[in-house]
């Protein structure tokens, strides 16, 4: 697909800065109709949600049309600070989101260890998607996603957008075209992985979510007594994402390894050992 083909309806729209979506259009493009705006629906309504839907306020082209989060009281509270007055609907339930909704793509703003099955969900359901990154919780989740991405031909973006940033494609620009000599070591920081939750205590369900909200938000990982270290730091623990602090491989580390395979050239490459 060239530029001069894409259409607007097939491309997540969302950008504007180096902390939001990057564009991935044309500039021509983005002054058409009103029946072609793409109309977007965003899934998991935490921190990230909030800073894409801010920066991204002044972005023509695009339209959220509805907003879900499995535990309710985060879907009233997210219209209410960023959405008031926008007409977004809420959602409990992503599948009742997708089906009731004629959503062109979805944003997919969920813990890690739950983004792959609602991603397979909807391009199932003809929607492009636009991921945080890390996209999946496991290699061979992310192969599956890019399997599914190419067989549904579904628009699928993730969300390394430093390589969008000038002074960093600068900065590797140096050493992929040489200026400094040839590369033959690079020194990465040791970004830490993630800590296994051991504990068995159990803390009261916070107020306002369905009877099983707690079992859906669990997705695939083993369903433990609710505790919120592991609702709201979720990003530590090994069954919900692989180190997201941060300071974890990744959360900074996805980004600066993203870094060194653009200045490398080796984006079409893994690695040959995982210790």
């Amino acid at each position: 697909m060239t530029a001069s083909t894409i259409t607007r309806r097939r491309v997540l729209q969302v950008a504007g800065s180096a902390l939001a979506v990057p564009m991935v259009i044309p500039g021509r493009l983005l002054q058409a109709a009103p029946s072609e705006t793409v109309r977007v629906g965003i899934i998991g309504l935490g921190g990230r949600a909030r800073q894409i839907v801010n920066d991204s306020r002044e972005v023509k082209g695009w339209k959220i049309a509805a907003v879900c989060d499995c535990f309710l009281p985060r879907v009233d509270a997210f219209i209410n600070q960023v959405g008031k007055d926008a007409g977004w609907k809420g959602y409990e339930c992503f599948r009742t989101m997708i089906e009731k909704e004629k959503l062109d793509a979805v944003m997919v703003e969920t813990t890690t260890h739950a983004r792959a099955w609602i991603t397979v969900l909807a391009m199932q359901a003809g929607m492009d998607v636009y991921i945080e990154k890390p996209m999946c919780l496991s290699i061979a989740e992310g192969r599956y996603l890019v399997e599914a991405a190419r067989r549904y031909q579904r628009v699928t973006q993730v969300g390394t957008q430093q390589r969008s940033i000038p002074i960093n494609n600068w900065a590797s620009d140096l050493v992929k075209k040489g200026k400094l000599g040839k590369c033959l070591t690079v020194l990465a920081p040791n970004f830490v992985g993630p800590d296994r939750w051991t504990s068995t205590e159990a803390k009261p369900l916070p107020k306002g979510g369905s009877e099983n909200w707690w079992d859906v938000w669990t997705n695939q990982a083993e369903l433990r007594p609710y505790h919120p270290q592991l609702h709201h730091g979720w990003e530590r623990w090994d069954d919900y994402d692989g180190g997201g602090l941060c300071f974890g491989v990744t959360g900074w580390g996805t980004h600066s390894y993203d870094q060194i395979n653009r200045a490398l050239g080796t984006d079409d490459t893994g690695p040959s050992e995982i210790v």
